[in-house]
């Protein structure tokens, strides 16, 4: 765990960049994972799937998938007794991928669903009145990043939670 926490804190205070590669990236989120599997051992299942050669060294924003996670076991897992699910996956076409993060939390009711969609759609046109949350940062960082404001989606996951997908260009 000590190991782990110093990982962790490492890359937030060490490293200044604004990017990484989706490599150093995807491991900073292992990091953040094992730690939160610790804290809900027995009661969430955390599943990554191997990241595709072909992406590892892709550039991406700093600090994309470990405020997803937060997020999931915040608010989508904290109340799970057990049989709690988080995955990471990886879907990948010629030029584009896709990031996803689900789980199948069971706080997430429609209002609130819209709520969410509702932000960040109004976080595409402005940031007065909107609270800063993880996911509209990252949705502002992704559009700077790719000049593509739709890179971040929200939608139900089919496990019930919640899914984000980030889309980017290759």
């Amino acid at each position: 765990m000590a190991s782990a926490l110093g990982k962790y804190f490492r890359y937030l205070t060490r490293n200044s960049m604004d990017s990484v590669t989706l490599e150093t990236e995807y491991e900073h989120a292992k990091t953040y994972a094992y730690i939160q599997g610790l804290r809900f051992a027995g009661r969430i299942q955390i599943q990554f799937e191997d990241l595709p050669v072909e992406l590892k060294s892709l550039p991406v924003p700093k600090l994309i998938l470990q405020p997803l996670l937060e997020n999931a076991f915040n608010y989508g897992l904290s109340n799970k007794m057990e049989n709690g699910l988080l995955n990471l996956r990886f879907l990948h076409g010629e030029e584009a991928f896709t990031i996803i993060v689900e789980d199948n939390g069971e706080e997430l009711t429609e209002e609130l669903l819209q709520t969410l969609q509702d932000k960040l759609d109004r976080a595409k046109e402005t940031s007065a009145d909107c609270e800063m949350t993880g996911l509209l940062n990252i949705k502002r960082r992704l559009a700077i990043f790719s000049d593509y404001a739709y890179s971040l989606t929200i939608s139900r996951s089919g496990m019930g939670g919640l899914c984000v997908s980030i889309c980017l260009r290759k």
